[in-house]
């Protein structure tokens, strides 16, 4: 048992050709797109009074399989990138579909993570003013709030790097 436990998860990466770059190969773009498709992750702590009519054993059955599958998943990318010499998810999905089947999966991703989008943005719009105002005794408008949000997080989306996160 100890054993299997201090096992790696996967076996070691062989090392790409290098393309003249320090790390990979993301652009700001992709970076936005898994930036928003973490917190689509995240947003699912959002949504207590769902997993609070589930019950406490059904919660815990769909988490464990939403758990199972995310590492599953994660599993199977991980070790189709290493095959294949690729280190992005965009050039992983061109690789397996093609450019046209790249482009496609692209605007579907992007359409799912707009309508979740969309929906965080009401979140923000009705919770966060109600926890400004509890926390800093402000009463704040929550469209003005919800702008400010949005010109940080479009600066974030349009940054050329984002080293100085890592240290936020």
């Amino acid at each position: 048992m100890v054993e299997e436990t201090q096992k790696p998860l996967l076996a070691e990466a062989k090392k790409a050709g290098s393309n003249g770059k320090k790390g990979g190969s993301g652009t700001p773009m992709s970076t936005a797109l898994n930036l928003a498709a973490s917190s689509m992750g995240t947003g699912l702590l959002t949504l207590p009074h769902a997993f609070a009519c589930c019950g406490p054993v059904l919660c815990t059955l769909l988490l464990a399989i939403l758990a199972l599958t995310t590492d599953v998943t994660l599993v199977l990318l991980i070790r189709l990138g290493r095959h294949l010499g690729v280190s992005t998810f965009g050039s992983l999905m061109q690789r397996l579909f093609g450019k046209n089947g790249s482009a496609c999966f692209q605007l579907m991703l992007i359409s799912v993570l707009f309508l979740a989008l969309t929906a965080m943005q009401r979140v923000v719009l009705d919770l966060l003013p109600i926890f400004m105002e509890a926390v800093c005794g402000l009463k704040v408008s929550p469209l003005g709030l919800s702008m400010i949000v949005n010109v940080f997080v479009l600066s974030a989306c349009f940054s050329g790097s984002y080293h100085a996160l890592r240290r936020a």
